[in-house]
């Protein structure tokens, strides 16, 4: 019996762990539901309150830009196109057509900026999606990734949202942004 405690104390202590994880995760997840909806806010262009709720809500309501009968499941994380579950190539948690799976593949990829946005503030990460466009007009592909983490010390979820671009064109894009940003 007195070999058993040991094994019931670690098993309470990751117990309470576990269970103390869960509630902080429900409680901030219903503490959010009456935060303000930041894509509401006037001073935001129209645009741009398009671009926060698909942000927020990446669910596709358009059809597939492949098969125009079949409603979207994914939109490439490189050029952008709506695609269907059968046109879809899933890699890394992200979602590409064909073509620009092959290049996620092909390519190393850097990052050339992270933006941290909470929930009541993903339009300070729009930036990076503006600029992302305006490189793609330049036919160089690049992706957003976003990262998250729970600061408990300012009892916020932090999102970490990463412009990456393919190792050769880094150097280009970095002095491009610093070029738009400073």
């Amino acid at each position: 019996m007195e070999k058993l405690y040991p094994f019931l104390l670690i098993l309470s202590v990751v117990f309470t762990a576990v269970s103390f994880t869960v509630a902080f995760i429900f409680y901030r997840k219903y503490k959010n539901l009456s935060a303000p909806k930041i894509f509401e806010d006037e001073n935001l262009s129209p645009e741009d309150r398009k671009l926060i709720r698909k942000i927020k809500d990446p669910l596709v309501n358009e059809p597939c830009h492949e098969h125009r009968d079949q409603l979207g499941q994914g939109v490439c994380a490189i050029c952008n196109i709506v695609l269907c579950e059968e046109c879809v190539k899933e890699h890394d948690g992200l979602n590409f057509c064909i073509e620009h799976f092959r290049t996620y593949l092909e390519h190393d990829w850097e990052g050339v900026e992270t933006i941290m946005t909470t929930p009541d503030t993903p339009e300070v990460a729009l930036p990076l999606y503006h600029f992302k466009n305006s490189i793609w007009q330049d036919e160089i592909p690049s992706i957003i990734r976003t990262h998250y983490r729970i600061n408990i010390e300012q009892d916020i979820i932090e999102s970490h949202v990463s412009l990456m671009v393919r190792r050769d064109d880094y150097s280009l894009i970095d002095h491009k942004w610093k070029i738009r940003n400073n």
